[in-house]
């Protein structure tokens, strides 16, 4: 006789009272396991609590005088039963839950891309980074949890830190510094978790990035161009914040590996997304050639054809980096018009990106002096 029988009939041999005595109501014990599973008990509670539940539920039903019992009490126990079996056969409930959970939050972060209010989402969304990274501290390899916090990071680190660094600057130029120093940070953190993705898909990619950039990310699929993008994003961000590091600006080509990978594979990603980085990008390459502004431009066209001239981002990227070096005042003036004169309801999609880049095209456009000064 195994342990689990001899418990089994050691609790059965005690159980005297009545059928009610003994089964909660189902509502009741659906409501104790979503509790016990939603609170992500450590494993051995989570287990004490199953067993306690199975007594409770279930150890009258094996009495054939209590044939009569509800099917819905039966099917409790046996569901029970189920969960303890899986327990013992080494399958872990508090993982399976700590994994849905990850999915969950993995897929929760559309919901914000359509909110009217930047300041509150900015409020909010440390609480989420931060439950992200608990989620990710006991189940660390969770692919889809690690791309939604690389690209979280990087997220909130542009529009609520970084940018608001510039914006502090005129008047007072220690918070700026410290703001652009906390944005580093976070940059960083985000291509951490972005490596993690891609090691867990190409063991060793981390490694290799830094070695032999271009085959390191050879074995990368299209499954993995989220995570091939947000990365090099981040580390491109993070190196033009520590000008001062030449370590991390030696790494830059990893980063033209990533991207590069990322647009070879699908370079429609994100609506447009790869080439507005790429208009950046171009237009900030060390030793810039003459046909640089070129190419941005030819970035830029690409991206407002995928966003059908509904996105902010490249025309505020196109006007910053390519007008400015230009000396082009009049296309800067009428692209960041252009911006502030965007219906943002037109797509509800967009709606807090493009009202987050309107609030940028009236930073640029209020130094304009600064910028053309003759």
């Amino acid at each position: 006789m195994n342990a689990t029988e001899q418990f089994l009939r050691q609790a059965n041999g005690r159980s005297s009272r009545r059928l009610q005595d003994l089964l909660p109501q189902p509502r009741a014990f659906a409501k104790s396991c979503a509790c016990a599973l939603a609170l992500l008990l450590p494993g051995s509670f989570v287990v004490v609590a199953l067993l306690w539940l199975y007594r409770r539920c279930t150890l009258g039903a094996m009495r054939p005088r209590l044939a009569r019992c509800s099917t819905v009490c039966k099917r409790s126990g046996a569901l029970v039963l189920l969960v303890l079996a899986a327990l013992a056969s080494g399958c872990s409930v508090r993982n399976y839950a700590i994994n849905s959970v990850g999915d969950a939050l993995a897929a929760s972060g559309s919901g914000f891309g359509s909110d009217d209010d930047p300041e509150l989402v900015g409020a909010a969304a440390p609480f989420s980074l931060k439950l992200m990274e608990s989620v990710l501290a006991e189940s660390p390899n969770h692919r889809g949890l690690l791309l939604a916090a690389t690209q979280g990071f990087v997220q909130y680190a542009y529009a609520y830190v970084e940018l608001k660094a510039d914006e502090l600057e005129d008047t007072d130029l220690k918070a700026a510094h410290e703001q652009r120093e906390r944005a580093r940070r976070f940059y960083l953190r985000a291509r951490n978790y972005g490596l993690h993705g891609l090691e867990v898909a190409v063991p060793g990619v981390t490694k290799a990035l830094k070695t032999d950039p271009a085959n390191a990310v050879s074995k990368a699929g299209s499954e993995d161009v989220g995570l091939l993008y947000w990365t090099g994003v981040a580390w491109a961000a993070a190196i033009s914040l520590s000008k001062d590091d030449p370590f991390l600006v030696a790494e830059l080509p990893a980063v033209e590996a990533l991207v590069g990978r990322a647009f070879a594979l699908d370079e429609t990603f994100d609506r447009g997304g790869l080439h507005v980085f790429m208009i950046n990008y171009e237009m900030s390459r060390a030793g810039l050639s003459a046909g640089a502004p070129a190419r941005a431009r030819k970035h830029f066209a690409r991206a407002v054809d995928l966003t059908e001239g509904m996105h902010a981002a490249p025309y505020v990227a196109f006007a910053e980096a390519v007008c400015i070096a230009e000396r082009n005042r009049a296309e800067f003036q009428r692209l960041l018009r252009g911006v502030l004169a965007l219906d943002v309801a037109k797509k509800p999609e967009w709606r807090l990106v493009n009202l987050v880049m309107q609030r940028r095209a009236r930073w640029l456009l209020g130094r304009i002096e600064k910028f053309f000064a003759d």
